[in-house]
């Protein structure tokens, strides 16, 4: 009986510390504001990986069924990632767009319709 008692005993302490942690994360994420640096990084460093991530749902199991061997994304598909992740960056494209029109609005205008266009694509397969 005993290590039943110690094994529930840090299956409760390991709850209450991940309750903890989410609540400490719940408050720093309510108290954090973006800057536009910060948007600016989200576009530079995520639009060039969706290559990265349309090549994993190619290689997947939803493509390449039995033959892949790739052994992650088996529940949900890749583009299921690739649409949030597109979704997340019209946002932040969004809320730079005027700065962007301040340098040059034509690109900033391409890299929206990029975004809607590869957006409808993923959405399409």
């Amino acid at each position: 009986m005993g290590s039943a008692t110690s094994c529930l005993t840090r299956t409760s302490l390991g709850a209450a510390l991940l309750a903890q942690k989410v609540s400490e994360l719940r408050v720093a994420g309510r108290a954090w504001q973006p800057t536009e640096t910060d948007a600016f990084t989200a576009l530079v460093v995520m639009v060039p990986t969706m290559s990265e991530y349309l090549a994993s749902w190619r290689d997947s199991r939803f493509v390449a069924g039995r033959a892949s061997a790739q052994r992650d994304f088996v529940a949900v598909s890749r583009l299921a990632d690739i649409q949030d992740i597109l979704s997340g960056l019209q946002v932040v494209l969004k809320s730079v767009t005027p700065r962007i029109n301040t340098v040059d609005a034509a690109q900033g205008a391409q890299l929206a319709g990029w975004l809607q266009n590869l957006k409808r694509y993923v959405g399409g397969i």
